[in-house]
């Protein structure tokens, strides 16, 4: 991405209209209710990474459960502990979100998974060597995009009790965007878990991901199914995946249309990396541009910090780091949310389903937009 990044905003855009274009576009983006008004070399110079060498899924096995004294105490000195385990297995999740949400929300405010009843496993990291290859949505083959509908489909058949049903999946992603589960704050006191806004962000939507693509596998009974990921940093994939936009295929309902989203941004209109709810008009070349340039914001300017780009420091005790704060990735409240608000529905009070996080019902593309976390991860 960078040669092709930097060459086309070096040789493409030569005019100082475009400078001047792309000057503009670093206004304030406020998906979610996120400031996005600090730039990477805003973020606070206090926060340094306290551990290089710790894998960055040490900062959220907690999450699971997968933490015991042996490998709580292995961890360096230097950090403190990962956030508290949610009892996931019990009926302490709380079962509505109503902060935050407006009047005429369309979706139901049910936050939580159902409860198993059963003890729940640690994991282990599976030992076959099968290779799942992503692929750009935009790009997709017939037989890949053929499987993907296919699992989608079967996960929107099963029953919404079932763990695995397209419902549940969604829960899942609102528990813990959403202050379904809590964690002791120093006081002893209860206090929201939040996975956005930290360090978290980018490694629970890894793994959310890694289940969610494995169950699609097993639905269809394909050991090498992999996600699409909508590629918004290739010019070629700034639009709505095709995959997406027809509500019909061949007079059969298409599985991956989503109804609740902006009309006036189905393709061809260009995606807005910099969107804070305000319309521009710029030609399709000068949008290129705009959105590269905030891509090279996001991934070169932090300048190796890992911080800047993962996201500030979040731990046992932590209260929810606030929207604005500016320990927030530079992804997270840059691109990442404008995509969001770009998609939502602007008619719609809390602009679902892509608009706002204060939903429990996940849009089939909103994977697909995670999904491209972990390329960005990579060029990082």
């Amino acid at each position: 991405m960078s040669s092709s990044l930097a060459s086309s905003l070096i040789t493409s855009f030569p005019s100082t209209n475009t400078q001047r274009a792309i000057k503009t576009r670093t206004n304030p983006t406020h998906g979610f209710r996120v400031s996005c008004n600090a730039a990477p070399n805003d973020h606070n110079d206090s926060q340094k990474l306290v551990l290089p060498s710790v894998d960055r899924r040490n900062l959220l096995v907690g999450l699971g459960g997968l933490y015991t004294a042996a490998n709580l105490t292995s961890l360096p000195e230097a950090t403190a502990e990962p956030i508290t385990t949610p009892d996931i297995t019990s009926s302490s999740c709380k079962r509505e979100v109503t902060s935050s949400i407006k009047d005429g929300a369309i979706r139901p405010r049910e936050c939580c998974p159902p409860n198993l009843g059963k003890t729940v496993q640690d994991f282990k990291f599976p030992t076959e060597n099968t290779v799942r290859m992503r692929w750009p949505a935009h790009k997709g083959t017939d037989k890949q995009v053929e499987n993907y509908r296919k699992a989608i489909q079967a996960m929107r058949e099963l029953p919404d009790n079932h763990p695995h049903s397209f419902n549940n999946q969604a829960k899942i992603h609102c528990a813990y965007c959403h202050g379904g589960y809590t964690q002791v704050d120093k006081d002893g006191n209860k206090t929201d878990i939040q996975v956005h806004n930290s360090w978290l962000f980018f490694p629970f939507h890894r793994l959310y991901l890694y289940f969610y693509e494995r169950i699609l596998g097993k639905l269809i009974d394909d050991p090498t199914f992999a996600l699409p990921y909508w590629k918004w940093d290739d010019p070629e994939g700034m639009k709505i995946p095709d995959i997406f936009v027809p509500e019909y295929i061949k007079d059969i309902k298409n599985p991956l249309y989503d109804e609740y989203r902006e009309a006036a941004h189905l393709p061809p209109a260009m995606v807005d990396l910099n969107f804070h709810g305000k319309e521009e008009s710029f030609s399709n070349e000068r949008q290129i541009a705009c959105n590269l340039s905030a891509v090279y914001r996001e991934l070169v300017r932090t300048e190796g910090d890992p911080l800047s780009f993962f996201g500030g420091k979040y731990v046992a005790g932590s209260a929810p780091v606030p929207n604005g704060d500016k320990s927030v990735s530079t992804v997270e409240r840059g691109s990442h949310t404008a995509v969001h608000r770009w998609v939502g529905d602007s008619k719609l009070a809390n602009h679902e389903d892509m608009g706002s996080r204060n939903y429990t019902y996940c849009p089939y593309w909103l994977p697909n937009h995670h999904a491209f976390g972990p390329e960005m991860d990579i060029l990082f």
